[in-house]
């Protein structure tokens, strides 16, 4: 197999994850529209604290953590603008990494 076909393998299979999730999201919107949140919210929340025991459990550095919440930060941010803020955070939390 050619590295060509290898990559169009690859792109093949992220198009294919990619749609999948779609579906996913797309049912989770149907289901908490339908549904009060008193049951969706404690089944959100078992999955948020999964993701976060899972991710404290990787072991990252304090310099990887420090990015990751500039960004987060950065896209909650309430002016409208998360996109470039975000950016600029990364840079700013990489830039004092240095």
């Amino acid at each position: 197999m050619s590295d060509s076909s290898r990559s169009d393998a690859l792109d093949a299979k992220h198009r294919a994850n990619r749609a999948s999730r779609l579906e996913d999201v797309k049912r989770w919107v149907a289901y908490v529209r339908e549904q009060p949140p008193e049951v969706w919210g404690a089944e959100q929340n078992r999955v948020v604290n999964a993701q976060l025991a899972s991710a404290r459990e990787t072991e990252t550095s304090p310099e990887h953590e420090q990015r990751v919440r500039a960004f987060g930060e950065a896209m909650t941010a309430a002016d409208g603008d998360a996109s470039d803020d975000a950016a600029d955070a990364t840079d700013d939390a990489e830039a004092s990494d240095e």
